[in-house]
Formats: C-alpha cells, structure tokens, sequence
C-alpha cells in the first residue's frame, strides 16, 4: 500500500507520482483503480522530436482525462535481471547493473541465503531467484478522484511494454523520376496521417502545433511536403469534413421531421 491522501491535505490542484516497483515475478498492477497502457507505437510529426516534452505532457493530460482521471498509467514494464541484456526496445540510456539494481533495493540479488528469517514465505527456489521485473506506474491524483490510498498486488505478467512513439526521417536527393515523383506522394499522405495522430494524442486542434511545424524540421527542399504546408492543407481537409458530417446529420433531421409530419397528416 501507498499513502497518498494524507498528502491531499493540503495540496492545490493535481499532483502526478511516478511508481517504480521491482519484484522476482512480474509486473505490478493498482487493485483499487483501474490499470491502463498509456498509447504507445504511434507515428508522429517529425517536430515532436524537438519539444518532446511538451508533446507528451499534452498526451498524458490528455488521455487522463478520457480515463475519467482515476487511473493507474503503465508507462514501462520489462524484465531487467542482469542475465538479460533486452531491457528495452530502443534504449535511450544504458541499462541497470547489477550494482545498480541493489542499490535501488533489489536485496535479493546479494542476499546471505544461509539466513531466511526475513523471508516471508518457503519457497526456497523462489527466493533464490536473480530475476527482476521492473514495472513503471505514472498517476496523477486530485481529492475528487482517488479516494483510496494506492493498493498493489504483484502478478505473473511479464509481457514487456515501453511507451514509445515513431518519428520517420524523410529522404534526400532528387525525386523528379518517377519513383521520386511517388515517394513524395507517399510522404505528403503520410506526414498528413502524423499530424492527425499527433492531435488524437493530445486533444489539441491543429493551430496548436502551427509555430512547430513552421519551424525547420525537414532534411528534403520540396515545399509541398512540409509540415507547415501540410498542417494548412490538413486544417481545410478537417474544416470540410466537419461541413460534409454536419450536412448529413441536418440532412437527416430534415428527413425524420419530414417523416413525422406526414405520419401525423396521415399520408403514410
């Protein structure tokens, strides 16, 4: 258990709390609040990259906020026991010793199992394991929606899970063949796909990331495949098929009230 509405006592507004958790058998998960994977594997504008931050600040408020701000995120989970060398899938910095698994409290890597009177259980083969899982929990809490202290539980889980998020660099050189001529297509048609993932992520409308995608963030000299030209593009798209839905719905309205006003004259 984690206490945490002691500290909702005199607290203003959100606070976020980021739990690491080693154990010998798998993931830990929240049993008093629901357990949800933050998105992960989505591709994104090119800019992201420069103000990552920023970017995953918004996708996090975000989707707490879908989630009915009373959930407990998993950002990370993997099996990081210095047998195994794949902590990670890409690795942004060099993984964990074994130094600094103990140093974390990971006691049963270095442990005297001549003594077990701190072991709370029997089963000597467990105990004697070198395996660590390591799990990452991101919760951000307010006095209205977590009414509990955190309760976890350990599980057999150990399927690996990394929130991460694809950035594609173009390609250079000349594309006045044919093949060249496509590829740009290609990429316009993808780069529009980034940007409309990029505002299901955060809930942010186009305008938003206008200064970013102005900025130069490009390896390619084709105007019509930047993201500034794209974004503008990409807003008119989005203007006209909210027309196109909000055409149908009247369309449709008109059609029932029609309906019912013949039923009510009789005619059908």
């Amino acid at each position: 258990m984690l206490p945490i509405r002691l500290g909702m006592a005199n607290a203003d507004g959100d606070q976020d709390l980021i739990v690491y958790a080693f154990t010998r058998k798998g993931r830990i998960e929240c049993t008093n609040y629901r357990n949800v994977s933050i998105p992960s594997g989505n591709k994104v504008p090119l800019f992201v990259q420069k103000n990552f931050g920023n970017f995953y600040d918004n996708l996090f408020t975000y989707q707490w906020k879908k989630e009915n701000q009373d959930v407990s995120f998993l950002e990370y989970t993997w099996d990081v026991s210095p047998q195994n060398f794949y902590h990670c899938d890409p690795c942004i910095a060099t993984a964990p010793s074994e130094y600094d698994l103990v140093q974390s409290g990971v006691w049963w890597l270095q442990k005297d199992w001549s003594d077990y009177s701190d072991v709370n259980d029997d089963n000597e083969e467990e105990n004697r394991s070198k395996n660590v899982h390591f799990t990452r929990l991101h919760f951000r809490y307010n006095r209205n929606h977590f009414a509990q202290d955190l309760m976890f539980q350990v599980t057999p889980n150990t399927e690996t899970f990394q929130a991460r998020y694809v950035i594609t660099h173009p390609a250079s050189g000349s594309f006045t063949c044919d093949a060249g001529k496509k590829y740009l297509q290609d990429l316009k048609k993808r780069r529009k796909e980034e940007l409309a993932q990029l505002t299901a992520l955060t809930g942010k409308n186009l305008d938003t990331w206008q200064e970013s995608a102005s900025a130069k963030n490009d390896e390619e000299d084709q105007p019509e495949a930047q993201y500034a030209t794209l974004l503008q593009q990409a807003k008119e798209e989005n203007a006209e098929g909210n027309r196109s839905v909000a055409g149908l719905v009247l369309l449709a309205v008109t059609m029932l009230g029609s309906v019912g006003f013949m039923r009510w004259k009789g005619l059908i």
